[in-house]
């Protein structure tokens, strides 16, 4: 088993102007939407869009006509030779899906250079900075960030889609007025439909469920199992399973035998309630696994003290919307294999 050395996603991010996706940051173009009703974007050369760039450059537009912001993704064609059908099947996916704790897709522009993709902007960052400057959350808080999660996780899994890289660098952060959050779900990349066994390895190890290491054949509740490793970390600011020297056979090791602590004094104040959740999650046999639905009716996501907090709620989750007519075809075993992500929680 191999992975992926060059790179912590299957499309990642540029800081050096050569990644496979990039923001714009030349605040050159506008884009304005077809007023006569085509899916297509119109670039507009005569500087009267109805979308402008962020003054600063970033992913941020702004439709003039309403007020509404988005964020752009432009990914450059040219470098994503041999994962195109990655990007196919994160548009599939994301073009189905309608669920509030789920980034929604809003536009796409397709040329022959360039994809561009009009999403739902986020402002409140991922949750891997956000972890990174709280190091832990109250039981709260956490709780509701779990209920958001695990909705997502049910809604996807009532389609036999799983995500298959579920971790805190893919999750944003919605911040409200109240002080309260919630969790998105983003990046596609490695969703797949599960019509069957899966064995591809890929993934960020990390998160990566035993059953995925073992290549004994996987299926929808690996998502359970990186939600659960979030759920630990949410609470004490480090991951369950985790080398000291980085060395990835150690954590793989740990990983498969499941051997779960909660150490003091970093989870001596934290409730019995949630503890169990977690250990329910993150059962080594994924056949006692939780499911998503048995995680939004643990007490401790469903403990009427937290449910103030939760900004969408169990009737929103259960009427989000499936568009059936665009389909999402499995993806080749072909390894897609993700690095040691040593610096991300530790």
């Amino acid at each position: 088993m191999k992975w992926n050395t060059e790179g912590s996603s299957q499309m990642k991010w540029n800081t050096e102007g050569s990644s496979q996706m990039k923001w714009n940051t030349e605040g050159s173009s506008q884009m304005k939407w077809n007023t006569e009703g085509s899916s297509q974007m119109k670039w507009n050369t005569e500087g009267s869009s109805q979308m402008k760039w962020n003054t600063e450059g970033s992913s941020q537009m702004l439709d003039r006509s309403t007020g509404q912001e988005f964020a752009l993704k432009i990914i450059d064609k040219a470098r994503c030779c041999g994962k195109e059908h990655l990007i196919e099947n994160e548009v599939a996916v994301l073009r189905r899906v309608r669920h509030p704790s789920i980034i929604q897709l809003i536009e796409v522009d397709d040329t022959p250079t360039e994809l561009y993709l009009v999403m739902e902007l986020v402002k409140g960052g991922d949750l891997f900075d956000a972890i990174t400057c709280s190091t832990k959350y109250t039981e709260r808080d956490a709780s509701a960030m779990v209920f958001n999660l695990a909705g997502a996780i049910q809604y996807l899994h009532r389609m036999d889609i799983v995500h298959r890289d579920i971790k805190p660098e893919n999750l944003l952060v919605c911040e409200y007025l109240d002080g309260t959050k919630s969790l998105k779900l983003g990046d596609f990349g490695l969703a797949t439909v599960v019509e069957g066994p899966l064995y591809t390895v890929c993934g960020t190890p990390t998160y990566v469920a035993p059953e995925i290491i073992a290549e004994t054949g996987y299926g929808l509740k690996v998502d359970i199992w990186a939600a659960g490793v979030i759920t630990y970390i949410l609470l004490c600011g480090f991951p369950p399973f985790r080398s000291e020297n980085n060395i990835q056979e150690e954590l793989f090791d740990q990983i498969l035998k499941g051997k779960l602590e909660f150490p003091s004094p970093d989870w001596d104040t934290v409730s019995l309630p949630a503890k169990m959740l977690i250990g329910q999650m993150l059962q080594v046999n994924a056949d006692i696994r939780y499911s998503a639905e048995e995680v939004l009716s643990h007490p401790w996501v469903t403990d009427e003290a937290t449910l103030e907090s939760r900004n969408v709620n169990t009737e929103t989750l259960s009427s989000a919307t499936v568009t059936p007519d665009l389909p999402v075809t499995p993806t080749t075993p072909t390894a897609t294999l993700l690095p040691f992500d040593s610096g991300s929680t530790e």
